[in-house]
């Protein structure tokens, strides 16, 4: 479909265009999109792992450096001494999103840890509490 077809443009980021919000948020019981908890999952899922559009590596890019250099937030977006330690480490073959319109809450299944500015926001598989990101402005 379009979105595959985009995916081959060498331009085009992933994102999820949406907020993630937290469930216990009362705006949360609004209509809540899937993609606040399952887009990169998803990318990943399905048109890296099952439908070979993009490489697993090309779609790290494009949710990682790609719109780190695109909305110039210095020091983001790659593992390089001095850059911010936001880090995901995930099962490539596990990977796979759970969110639908009926049930928004469920998170992606093969993340295993988030790292963001050097703290595990999620460590084997569960959140920690620990909230260390902040607002980032281009540099």
């Amino acid at each position: 479909g379009n979105l595959e077809r985009m995916l081959r443009w060498d331009f085009v980021a992933v994102g999820s265009g949406s907020a993630a919000r937290p469930l216990r948020d009362e705006r949360a019981r609004a209509p809540v999109h899937p993609a606040e908890r399952g887009a990169f999952a998803r990318v990943l899922r399905r048109y890296v792992r099952e439908k070979k559009a993009i490489a697993l590596e090309d779609a790290v890019r494009r949710m990682t450096s790609l719109p780190a250099d695109r909305l110039r937030l210095g020091r983001r977006g790659r593992v390089i001494a001095g850059y911010a330690a936001d880090l995901v480490i995930f099962r490539a073959a596990v990977v796979t999103d759970r969110s639908t319109y009926a049930d928004p809450a469920p998170a992606a299944v093969g993340v295993d840890h988030v790292i963001v500015n050097g703290r595990f926001a999620v460590r084997n598989g569960a959140p920690t509490g620990v909230r260390a990101g902040g607002v980032v402005r281009k540099a």
